[in-house]
């Protein structure tokens, strides 16, 4: 899996304006969750799950281990990100998936 992770992602001075980024640990989420969004879609297992450019699966206990914060935290920069139009998050019951609204604008060279 190392290897979904080599390369870089496009990050605009702009987001230093979004209102919803002035708290440092939205902020880190947030960049977090840009640096682990997939750059191409891949099917991950033998039934077919396919994850798209701009996400990727989480376990939510993980994902706040990574980036050291409380899972209510998580939650909460979460639902923000969510409401404010920045992300979504899918369900199957067996995987969790964020993506990033917007990937293809932010990430495809110009």
């Amino acid at each position: 899996m190392k290897e979904d992770f080599n390369g870089y992602i496009a990050l605009h001075k702009k987001i230093l304006d979004n209102p919803v980024l002035q708290d440092k640990t939205d902020f880190w989420i947030f960049i977090h969750i840009l640096l682990k969004a997939r750059w191409q879609t891949k099917t991950i297992n033998e039934e077919g799950f396919q994850v798209g450019k701009g996400e990727f699966v989480y376990v939510h206990r993980t994902l706040a281990d990574e980036l050291q914060v409380h899972n209510e935290r998580l939650h909460q920069a979460l639902g923000l990100f969510v409401s404010e139009g920045m992300i979504e998050i899918f369900t199957n019951g067996k995987y969790k998936k964020i993506w990033v609204k917007n990937w293809d604008n932010y990430q495809t060279k110009k």
